[in-house]
């Protein structure tokens, strides 16, 4: 990310677990897996970051609940 960081117009703030029995990431709500979102974040705030950073649930039962807890987790960083 550092490498990248002043490159970077749009943040999809999202997160994810790996399931190792289907071999791939499964997305979970914000701040339950294991994306370093406090750690990206920090990041794009020293790099001064002003852009757009978006949070959205595409594989939920309850998306707009996960999309207020997200947005909960990320007013608290």
């Amino acid at each position: 990310m550092r490498a990248l960081a002043e490159h970077v117009i749009h943040f999809h703030a999202t997160d994810a677990t790996r399931d190792v029995a289907l071999g791939r990431g499964l997305e979970v709500p914000l701040g339950q897996g294991t994306a370093e979102i406090p750690e990206l974040l920090a990041t794009l705030e020293e790099r001064q970051y002003r852009g757009y950073l978006t949070v959205a649930r595409h594989d939920s039962r309850s998306p707009i609940e996960d999309v207020k807890q997200a947005m909960t987790f990320l007013r608290n960083l």
